[in-house]
């Protein structure tokens, strides 16, 4: 019967197993995890199998449970039923019974299993995996680590594979300096190698503690301050205490002569300088330029991420101190990022650092080279301008002022600030751009339309009178995909006041539609149900040629999107 409800367990639990948990599958298992001793010795006498898990990888064997819960009578009575006392320990989170001792600071079970043959030094399991000793040490149980190097613990034992720390780098965690210096007299190892995935060496533990006194005791008594940790763990003390935004870490470091230009080896990741100024920290930058990083140093390795750390200033918000420092300090204002300038990154941040802006604007006014009249000229190009965000009006102004071109096309899309300020129904900005001279009939993009195009497309109708006031070319080539011309787009919108203007002023009723899904003005008229639009259009067309045609091609439009009376009605125009 037992047998049965062993299997029983292990088939529902088996089913929703995760490595994120210790599970347990068995009657006894359970049993054991309630501390139900009675219950354990009736399982036991009925036949249960007293190192019941999962598999020999996963979960705990009743007496590393007990272990674990330090419950002393449960692991005698397991032991005297031939419980496997070196079991090994699961591959998450497990421990072997010694080790699950040594972690609940239980020396009287450590005895106990020592007695009965336990190993001290098992391996740990793969993740998050620990010997005894350094099970002990993580808990900060002295008693209970003297016990076991008294026994023969092996105090430089390797850590394991995932978030893996040898005996004192555990004891790194605890904090106590007295532990760390009674491992130090057993010959422990303080630049010991971290374990591979997620590892911390000593000096970073402590540094991620911001424990200054234990920070300071590790480099005195020889901690590496270069020392990567792990892949995973991609930064040295510097950098980690950097990221901390931790001052006074910094301050102690750098009495011991980092390489503070270093970068870590692998991204994400930045140096302690590039830490600094994502921080928006300006006393850390000082403080770091001042002992040898640059203004130019590059502060990461990955290409998706500003490169110097002008560029990375210039990026963030909120970050003009820190540039006009660098500035200060020697930054290069011709630097460039991708196919940015250092100016295209100070106007296109979130949101753009107009002061900083002025400050690079300052210091090109002060050269003649042509290379930065030209970063100047294409400059309004990388201005945000986004729909439901207020344009940056200052910022607008200050280019303006300074020379840039008012039509510069923007790498991405090749549109114009027009062009997007249209399209998103900045009012104001675009009658500043107007007075300024901008060009009213850009070509459309393959994607975007011209101004009048976009802002009909858009339903900006206030912007569509303010460009036709302004010369706008009613009869434009839309743009290749989705584009439209202004009547169509009109037409489709259902704008008959305005598609009536767009006629007088000369539109095309029968302009060929844009190549990828455009339509022509009566087929979207038609294709949205705008009838009196349709009759509109109708009149304007005449009696061309192939107007027959062109009904029953509209006809099919409306009835694609369910307008059988208009369909019908088209069918029939052409005979009345």
């Amino acid at each position: 019967m037992v047998r049965f409800i062993d299997e029983k367990f292990l088939y529902d639990e088996g089913e929703i197993f995760a490595e994120t948990i210790l599970p347990s599958a068995f009657a006894i298992q359970h049993a054991t995890k309630n501390e139900n001793f009675l219950l354990v010795h009736h399982l036991l006498a009925a036949g249960a199998v007293v190192d019941s898990r999962i598999t020999i990888n996963h979960g705990d064997t009743p007496l590393q449970i007990a272990a674990r819960l330090g419950n002393m009578k449960l692991v005698s009575l397991l032991l005297a039923c031939n419980a496997d006392v070196n079991a090994p320990a699961g591959q998450y989170n497990g421990r072997t019974a010694v080790q699950a001792a040594a972690e609940s600071g239980s020396l009287e079970i450590i005895q106990m299993l020592i007695h009965a043959g336990a190993n001290i030094n098992a391996s740990p399991g793969r993740m998050k995996g620990r010997t005894a000793l350094q099970a002990a040490l993580e808990k900060g149980h002295m008693k209970a680590a003297k016990l076991l190097l008294l026994s023969g613990a092996d105090v430089n034992a390797k850590p394991c594979f995932t978030d893996g720390l040898t005996a004192f780098q555990a004891a790194v965690t605890f904090g106590d300096i007295g532990i760390l210096q009674e491992l130090l007299s057993y010959g422990a190892d303080i630049n010991a190698a971290a374990g591979p995935k997620r590892g911390v060496s000593a000096l970073h533990a402590a540094a991620e503690q911001r424990n200054i006194e234990l920070l300071d005791f590790l480099i005195q008594v020889g901690a590496d301050v270069h020392a990567l940790p792990s892949r995973d763990c991609n930064q040295t003390a510097l950098q980690c205490a950097a990221a901390m935004d931790w001052m006074e870490g910094i301050r102690l470091l750098l009495r011991y002569n980092p390489d503070v230009r270093m970068l870590p080896p692998y991204f994400p990741g930045y140096s302690a300088l590039g830490w600094a100024i994502h921080n928006s920290n300006c006393d850390m930058v000082v403080l770091l330029l001042d002992h040898g990083a640059s203004p130019n140093d590059p502060v990461t390795k990955d290409q998706f991420e500003p490169q110097t750390a002008f560029i990375q200033a210039l990026s963030r918000p909120n970050s003009s101190e820190i540039v006009e420092l660098l500035l200060k300090r020697g930054a290069d204002i011709n630097q460039s990022w991708r196919y940015m300038t250092a100016l295209d990154v100070a106007i296109g941040a979130h949101p753009a650092n107009v002061k900083a802006v002025r400050t690079i604007i300052d210091h090109i006014s002060q050269t003649s080279e042509n290379r930065s009249d030209d970063m100047l000229k294409k400059s309004l190009a990388w201005m945000k301008v986004e729909c439901g965000t207020p344009v940056d009006i200052e910022l607008l102004q200050l280019l303006l002022d300074a020379g840039a071109d008012i039509n510069a096309k923007n790498f991405d899309d090749q549109t114009t600030i027009l062009q997007k300020s249209t399209k998103c129904g900045h009012v104001e900005v675009v009658h500043i751009l107007l007075q300024n001279g901008a060009e009213v009939n850009i070509p459309a993009t393959r994607s975007v339309g011209t101004p009048l195009q976009e802002a009909i497309k858009e339903q900006k109708t206030e912007i569509a009178d303010i460009l036709l006031k302004n010369g706008a070319e009613v009869n434009a080539p839309p743009a290749e995909t989705f584009g439209v011309t202004a009547l169509q787009a009109a037409a489709i919108r259902g704008y008959v006041p305005l598609a009536l203007e767009l006629l007088e002023r000369g539109a095309d009723v029968t302009a060929d539609p844009a190549p990828d899904y455009g339509r022509t003005a009566i087929d979207g008229a038609a294709e949205h149900g705008h009838l009196d639009m349709l009759q509109l259009l109708l009149n304007a067309y005449g009696d061309q040629d192939g107007l027959a045609s062109v009904c029953d091609q509209a006809a099919g439009f409306a009835e694609s999107e369910g307008h059988a009376a208009i369909a019908k009605w088209l069918r029939s125009y052409t005979a009345s």
